[in-house]
């Protein structure tokens, strides 16, 4: 049995963003920091990813992590981005 006692909120304090990583790896991108101080990598390849939540869960922060873990290969041209706003956020 593993019993883990969190006392305060790991994640209380605002995670700065990761660096923009020099390689162009499309396989998983590192998009934050877990509770537990440990790079959270979101694997891409093969894959969906569906982010939900509530209203300032930080829905977006997370889609925008991933955009500038993917920063340099969109530049290269190896990654293209589509995305959709089921909201209509253009109107």
């Amino acid at each position: 049995m593993w019993l883990e006692v969190i006392r305060d909120d790991a994640l209380a304090d605002v995670v700065p963003a990761q660096a923009i990583p020099d390689t162009v790896t499309v396989d998983q991108v590192t998009v934050g920091v877990q509770e537990d101080g440990e790079p959270w990598r979101l694997r891409l390849l093969g894959t969906h990813v569906f982010v939900a939540g509530v209203q300032g869960a930080g829905k977006g922060s997370v889609i925008w992590s991933v955009l500038r873990g993917l920063a340099r290969p969109i530049h290269t041209g190896t990654v293209q981005v589509w995305a959709v706003d089921p909201k209509g956020a253009w109107n």
